[in-house]
């Protein structure tokens, strides 16, 4: 129902958090990065590299 996505969409406002874009075929936006470097953590394969690589991905 409508009621659980109104409540979603109200609890969303209410924090405040931003909600990061990112390109199609990416490996997420550049926060999640910064999250796993925060941890000192890094993603172990990177697809964007291999799509560029084959002319998939600008």
């Amino acid at each position: 129902s409508w009621k659980l996505i109104d409540r979603i969409e109200k609890l969303w406002a209410e924090n405040g958090a931003p909600l990061h874009d990112y390109k199609a075929g990416s490996m997420g936006p550049q926060a999640s990065f910064d999250l796993l470097e925060k941890y000192g953590a890094e993603w172990t394969w990177q697809p964007d590299i291999a799509y560029r690589k084959d002319g998939r991905l600008e």
